[in-house]
């Protein structure tokens, strides 16, 4: 549900075992509250909403398995110690606009994923070289620029798939 203009989430049934949402680009400023019935998701995306601070994003350390959460473009992102506090409200969280606790840069993967990924990049060395052996695959870049901008490409690349 990207771009398509939702100002609030008011009426998201409660789907106990969605995984992942993603809302971004809309104009969504409060009201988060509403997420607390979504007690399986692991992934969200609010980037480039209206949310302007950290108090709108307490209803968020309610969700026990949120692991991934995408803020990238929100006001909120722009005070002081905001990567703090929102790491200190949600404890089960690993990646804040992509980067983990320790500005590392963290990919999301569902917990069937983990496992099912490792052979496509068999006989492939590991990722720290600037993604070069990625690079025919596409992969390298988005993973590459997905450093820069929170994990925006990476939504997009998944959107591309899909179609």
């Amino acid at each position: 549900m990207n771009g398509v203009g939702l100002t609030s989430l008011d009426g998201l049934p409660c789907l106990t075992s969605l995984k992942k949402l993603e809302v971004a680009d809309n104009t969504i400023s409060c009201g988060l509250g509403v997420l607390a019935g979504l007690t399986s998701l692991e992934y969200l995306t609010l980037s480039g909403n209206r949310l302007t601070n950290v108090e709108e994003l307490e209803p968020l350390g309610d969700l026990p398995k949120l692991l991934f959460l995408d803020l990238f473009g929100c006001e909120v992102t722009k005070g002081e110690d905001y990567r703090l506090h929102v790491f200190q409200l949600v404890p089960n969280l690993r990646s804040l606009d992509g980067y983990d606790f320790n500005m590392e840069v963290a990919e999301y993967k569902s917990e069937g994923e983990e496992e099912g990924e490792e052979g496509e990049g068999e006989g492939e060395e590991e990722d720290d070289d600037e993604g070069e052996e990625e690079e025919e695959s596409g992969q390298a870049k988005i993973l590459d620029r997905s450093k820069h901008i929170g994990g925006e490409v990476l939504r997009q690349e998944e959107e591309e798939e899909e179609e």
